[in-house]
Order: structure tokens, then C-alpha cells, then sequence
């Protein structure tokens, strides 16, 4: 039996602290779509090798968040709204599925982490912060799968996150909606959520797949083109 050495340990913890972070400035719009990223250039900016950096790379581009071409590079991926709208058509299919089978399994902390997401909400509603309010939107609504007991449901959360994510990132200045009504939304969701009205929370998971699509103000096409040849670290034009 080949048994895992400290520093093969050390180095899967080093990778997946560098997927972790790009996945979040990815997801973010921190790097857009259509970036070229280099192994080499972030493992500099990151101060390490480039072999976690190369496994990080190899997780995003399996997540989706990342292509490689060939012989032309590493780049953030796009996102089309037809793929947009297949992750949200999903979500809306399996989220309640979720919620159901979280149902008694949500710990003490945990309660605590989705009362002060619920009071994120609401302070970045008020600064009109919706950069902000989708990542913790994200986190309030990946609990549910993450905690549901089933890995299934459990991987396929960030696949929907990412996709999800990278739309909204571009698509938000499109996007027309009270802010404030949002986070109220959340606080009535995860009431009735502990109350065990499954019917209401029904409901309003249902409007949540809608209220984007209904908000936003129609564009065709990709929100990010195809990365065009250009320098390492530079977005294509």
C-alpha cells in the first residue's frame, strides 16, 4: 500500500489553497473571462512553485472555470446565458431536494453561519453592493446541498455556483432589482425553513430561478467572447 508522504500532503494543501483563490477571483470577476493566466505568472505572484499551481489549473479547467488551448495558453473560461440558463433550470429542478434532505442535519454553528450571511445580505443591500450579495447569496443557498447528506447534490453545488457566478459577474449592471427586497427574501425563505413549511419554501425557490430572467435587461449571445491571442496575464480585447 503506497501510503501518502508529509510533503506530497503538504503540497495537495498548497494546490488546493491556489484553486481556492483563483476560483474565488474567477468567480468574482477579479479575473475576467477571456484572461490569460500562466502557470509560471501566478505561481510568482503567489510566491510558489509552479507544480501546485499546475494541479490548481487542472481542478478549475475540470470545474469548467478555465480552458486550455492548445498552443495558445490557459485562459478564464466564458459563459454563454444558454448555459447560464441550463444551471439555473437545474438548480431550480434539484434546490428544494436539497433543502428537504438538509432538514435536521443543520448544527448549532451552522444556523449561526446563515443568520450572519442573512445580516451580510442586508448591509451590502443597503450599500446597493451586489458584487458582494451574490457571493454570500452563493454561500446562504450551497449550505443546503453541502449539509443535504448526499455528494452528489454536494459536488454539483460548485459546478452551479460557477457557472451561475461568472454570469452574474458580468451581467449584474444589467440586472434591475431591489437590493433590500432581496435580503428580505432570504430572511423569509430561511424562517419559513425552520418553521417546516416546505410549501413556502417551495415557492419561493421557485421565484429565485425567475427573478434574474425577469430582471434583466435582454443582450444576446456570450456576456465574455473568446479569449483572442494576447501576453500572459493580459485580458483579450
Amino acid at each position: 500500500m503506497t501510503i501518502v508522504s508529509r510533503g506530497q500532503l503538504a503540497r495537495l494543501s498548497l494546490s488546493d489553497a491556489i484553486r481556492a483563490r483563483l476560483r474565488e477571483q474567477i468567480l468574482a470577476g477579479e479575473l475576467p473571462m477571456g484572461q490569460r493566466l500562466t502557470e509560471q505568472g501566478v505561481a510568482e505572484a503567489m510566491g510558489t512553485s509552479a507544480g501546485p499551481v499546475r494541479e490548481a489549473f487542472a481542478s478549475l479547467t475540470y470545474e469548467g472555470l478555465l480552458m486550455s488551448l492548445p498552443n495558445r495558453g490557459t485562459f478564464v473560461s466564458s459563459v454563454s446565458e444558454e448555459e447560464a440558463r441550463g444551471a439555473y433550470d437545474i438548480r431550480q429542478r434539484v434546490e428544494l431536494y436539497a433543502f428537504e434532505l438538509a432538514a435536521g442535519r443543520l448544527s448549532s454553528e451552522i444556523n449561526r453561519e446563515l443568520d450572519e450571511l442573512i445580516e451580510g445580505l442586508k448591509a451590502a443591500a443597503a450599500k446597493s453592493d451586489y458584487p458582494t450579495m451574490i457571493g454570500l447569496d452563493m454561500r446562504f443557498h450551497g449550505i443546503f446541498y453541502a449539509q443535504s447528506g448526499n455528494p452528489i447534490l454536494a459536488a454539483l453545488w460548485p459546478l452551479l455556483e460557477g457557472t451561475i457566478r461568472k454570469f452574474v459577474s458580468v451581467a449584474g449592471p444589467q440586472y434591475t432589482r431591489d437590493f433590500n427586497e432581496i435580503a428580505q427574501r432570504h430572511v423569509t425563505l430561511l424562517a419559513n425553513y425552520r418553521k417546516g413549511d416546505m410549501a413556502a419554501v417551495a415557492a419561493e425557490l421557485a421565484q429565485h430561478g425567475q427573478d434574474i430572467w425577469r430582471n434583466l435587461r435582454p443582450h444576446k449571445g456570450d456576456v465574455a467572447a473568446r479569449p483572442k491571442p494576447g501576453k500572459a496575464g493580459q485580458s483579450s480585447p
